[in-house]
């Protein structure tokens, strides 16, 4: 396991949506993971787009907009994001941003 994948572990360990997982279960889910980096103000998930991945933020913020732009929370470090789509094949209900 590299630098980043031992990173990840300890996250993945506090998060909710993870619990109760065994140690080959996120060691499999580590693998087929992929590593993203985002600018300030990027587009992470846009509002009424497909959920097809979910994300684990390891490093910075994000800022959580409705349809019209308005902030509706942030996502800091060790939350995840897009996993209620992935779980119910819904589209995305909000836009989710990089603010660092």
């Amino acid at each position: 396991m590299n630098r980043a994948q031992h990173q990840l572990m300890q996250v993945i360990q506090k998060i909710p949506v993870f619990d109760g997982l065994s140690l080959d279960q996120a060691e499999k889910l580590i693998q087929i993971s992929r590593f993203k980096k985002y600018g300030a103000g990027d587009t992470v998930y846009a509002i009424g787009g497909v959920s097809n991945e979910m994300l684990v933020l390891i490093k910075g913020k994000l800022s959580v907009l409705s349809a019209s732009g308005q902030p509706l929370g942030e996502v800091s470090v060790g939350n995840s994001t897009g996993e209620m789509g992935v779980f119910t094949g819904q589209n995305r209900s909000a836009t989710i941003v990089a603010s660092e």
